[in-house]
């Protein structure tokens, strides 16, 4: 069964009332889709490169429109895109968190995180 507008619904609940007893039109009403719940957004980490100190990332969703945070070690949330480029990383081990927040404002409760590490440049110096 579709799921239907609220004014469709009241429509064909009047169309029942009129065309029916009070107590079928009461089970026809009970018996009527709801709409479903909103759940919260899965985050998917679709790309990942990195080389040298300089990371790329795409993500995405299993729901459509909408809005992506990131964390970078242990920084605060920032809005991003769902393409995502790093630079000038420091020497060292970096995690990336990613999280998804639906259109009804619901947030990924485990948010997919990435670790990977920026080896030291050697280059030779005379």
């Amino acid at each position: 069964m579709t799921n239907l507008d609220a004014a469709t619904l009241f429509r064909r609940f009047l169309q029942a009332t009129l065309l029916l007893s009070a107590t079928t039109a009461t089970t026809l009403l009970i018996a009527c889709h709801a709409p479903e719940e909103p759940t919260t957004p899965e985050t998917i980490v679709l790309e990942h490169s990195s080389d040298g100190s300089s990371a790329a990332f795409k993500f995405g969703s299993d729901q459509g429109h909408v809005r992506y945070e990131v964390r970078l070690d242990s920084g605060e949330w920032s809005k991003a895109e769902s393409r995502l480029r790093l630079d000038a990383l420091t020497t060292g081990s970096h995690q990336l968190a990613v999280r998804a927040t639906s259109a009804q404002g619901l947030v990924d409760p485990t948010p997919m995180e990435i670790t990977w590490t920026v080896a030291p440049n050697l280059t030779a110096q005379r």
